[in-house]
């Protein structure tokens, strides 16, 4: 897909540069986070700014993400301390509805 370079070799071994190992840092971070590869491509090698567009969606995206963690976070800590025996029954799953 282009978005890493193969590394050169010296002497038997590939030797990475700098730049490289960013890239792949970036790639793998953003892999975690179902970013596709064409995604990753835009973000790295974007000259027109159509990158920006591409890291707002994602950043609203992942927001939107995280709300939704906090919540369950939320929800899954009451009830972890509310001392109910059956779990469908748990106030804490009806007031967070």
């Amino acid at each position: 897909m282009g978005v890493i370079t193969p590394a050169a070799r010296v002497g038997g071994k590939r030797r990475s540069s700098g730049d490289a190992v960013g890239r792949v840092n970036f790639v793998r971070r953003a892999q975690q986070f179902e970013f596709s590869l064409a995604e990753i491509r835009d973000i790295l090698d974007d000259t027109s700014g159509h990158r920006h567009h591409v890291v707002d969606h994602t950043l609203a995206s992942l927001r939107v993400q995280e709300d939704e963690l906090a919540t369950m976070i939320d929800v899954l800590t009451k009830m972890q301390t509310c001392g109910c025996d059956v779990v469908a029954e748990c106030p804490a799953l009806t007031e967070s509805c």
